[in-house]
């Protein structure tokens, strides 16, 4: 069976990889990255550890497993009568079976102005925009008191306020602030945590 997955996240790697196993199948997968980003571990890297907590090289992953063919693109289009999908790089995909894994985006829920002033932790660039914030605010030299709220009180909510509080201390603490206070606010829209 020859199968095409678009999508490196959860989704696609583990469709990849249970496909993988009987040799007969030939897979190709399509993913915008060269890596996985395992979520869960984000709220880590946002706070001051490792990148290598939260990414993991698909050749890495797949290492081995000759069957499995890797490519870097961005997939924009899909004909499903000419069974084809097309990449940002122009490049043609045929495919026999396809699985589309495509994973999810940040919503701001309508709210005007929120995607704009807030910071997120999904994607290597929001993590360093983040990281860049509280640097610049720890180095100002200002004592004032500073407020954090993480808007989603789900797992990464919940672990990037316990983690956000540890790595704002490391940060004062490089810096030689000792009277600078802070408050960290989670707010979640459901009932309950």
């Amino acid at each position: 069976m020859k199968v095409t997955i678009v999508g490196g996240g959860f989704g696609g790697i583990k469709t990849a990889l249970e496909l993988a196993k009987d040799q007969d199948n030939s897979i190709t997968l399509i993913s915008d990255s060269d890596n996985f980003q395992y979520y869960p571990a984000l709220y880590s890297t946002a706070t001051g550890h490792s990148h290598r907590e939260s990414w993991v090289a698909l050749s890495k992953i797949f290492d081995g497993m000759k069957n499995v063919k890797i490519v870097r693109d961005t997939i924009v289009s899909i004909n499903p009568d000419a069974r084809t999908i097309t990449g940002q790089t122009g490049e043609i995909y045929r495919y026999h079976d396809l699985v589309l894994a495509l994973g999810s985006v940040t919503t701001y829920f309508g709210i005007e102005g929120l995607d704009t002033y807030s910071y997120g932790i999904k994607s290597e660039a929001e993590i360093r925009k983040l990281q860049q914030h509280l640097f610049d605010e720890m180095s100002d030299g200002s004592d004032d008191e500073k407020r954090y709220v993480i808007i989603g009180a789900g797992p990464t909510g919940v672990e990037l306020a316990g983690a956000l509080g540890e790595y704002i201390k490391v940060l004062r603490k490089h810096f030689g602030i000792s009277k600078k206070t802070m408050k960290i606010s989670l707010i979640e829209a459901a009932p309950r945590v």
